[in-house]
């Protein structure tokens, strides 16, 4: 008989502080523009929060809530039957993985991007990278397209909008992606998204695509853990039979399906990200910093002209934290996150104008 042998993996450190159940905020003079978190939470969810039952925490509840899925159907014009309530992005990440990969599977990463490397390494298959380290950072659906081809890659996940740069492909370029590869199953994570724009109605048409979303940065929801996915027609069974019967919890879809109603919080949440990326923008004007174009989610990303100082080592000098470039898979720079208040951006930005002008 053969002695198991215990999985070992490299350790995630994600970019964010961690809260402590029972204690207080810390407060520091570091402007943390890191977390990957909102600054805030919806009003509705927090009314929603103070008629919780005591049923509801006793109780094992339904955790493909009808309610939540059916309104997340409608969103995405999709039958509910194709929703699936899952623990956060990060836990459809993990089912994507589980029931789509096998050891050794072929894997097709992009770098930079959100580190998917982790859950590749946990299910044990073979990553084959597509890398883009000049400025913008960027692959484009024609190369993603030749990458798939090239490698003979079955497997492929990446985020949209980009977890490090916020820039996203339209839904035109995912669905001509989807076509022109169809013997590669695509996984987007649209985690970071700003808006209901989805390419996830593009599952009633193509086979090869599954769609993960969150609660936890638009909705402002991450100390719940709650995402769904939508998956393709053909695929139904197989994820229904799969996850977790106690997948979420009670207060997390309470909570979720009020947040959606709240469409003041939403605006204000995308009138903030949009006013705060001017701001920081602005900031780099007439500097060796630039911030990557066309940010559409809740973060951009910071980057230097070449010969210059690493402007998140710079910057952490001055005590502003943004995330490390590391992280994403670059070398230079570092993402703001755009949901924080509008008095800690000005601040950064004050500094960004002194420490590298042209």
């Amino acid at each position: 008989m053969t002695k198991i042998s215990p999985l070992l993996v490299d350790q995630l450190d994600l970019p964010t502080t961690f809260s402590v159940i029972g204690e207080n905020a810390t407060v520091t003079n570091v402007i943390d523009l890191a977390k990957c978190e909102h600054c805030c939470t919806s009003p509705r969810a927090l009314e929603a929060l103070k008629l919780i039952d005591p049923r509801h925490l006793f109780e094992h509840w339904d955790a493909q809530d009808r309610v939540l899925r059916t309104k997340l159907a409608e969103l995405h014009d999709v039958p509910v039957a194709q929703v699936f309530l899952v623990s956060g992005g990060m836990g459809g990440i993990r089912y994507a993985f589980e029931i789509l990969t096998r050891p050794g599977s072929r894997v097709g990463l992009l770098k930079p991007d959100f580190p998917f490397w982790w859950d590749a390494q946990r299910a044990q298959t073979q990553v084959t990278w597509l890398e883009s380290s000049a400025y913008p950072f960027a692959q484009n659906a024609e190369q993603i397209t030749r990458f798939v081809a090239r490698e003979q890659i079955p497997f492929t996940i990446f985020s949209n909008p980009h977890a490090g740069t916020g820039v996203k492909k339209s839904i035109d370029a995912v669905e001509e992606l989807l076509r022109r590869a169809p013997n590669t199953f695509f996984v987007i994570d649209e985690a970071d998204a700003m808006e209901a724009e989805s390419a996830a109605s593009l599952t009633m048409r193509h086979e090869n695509l599954l769609i993960i979303r969150s609660f936890s940065k638009f909705y402002g929801l991450a100390g719940l853990r709650i995402g769904y996915m939508v998956v393709p027609l053909s695929l139904v069974e197989h994820f229904r039979c799969f996850i977790d019967p106690l997948e979420v919890t009670s207060i997390g879809i309470i909570l979720a399906t009020a947040v959606l109603d709240d469409l003041d919080f939403h605006r204000q949440t995308q009138a903030l990200v949009r006013s705060n990326l001017s701001i920081i923008e602005q900031a780099c004007a007439g500097t060796h910093y630039r911030i990557v174009p066309g940010s559409s989610c809740f973060a951009c990303y910071l980057s230097a002209d070449e010969n210059v100082a690493d402007p998140c080592a710079a910057l952490a000098e001055r005590r502003v934290k943004l995330s490390a470039s590391s992280f994403f898979g670059l070398s230079s720079g570092g993402r703001i996150n755009l949901c924080n208040p509008p008095e800690l951006i000005r601040a950064a930005a004050e500094i960004i104008r002194t420490i590298a002008p042209r």
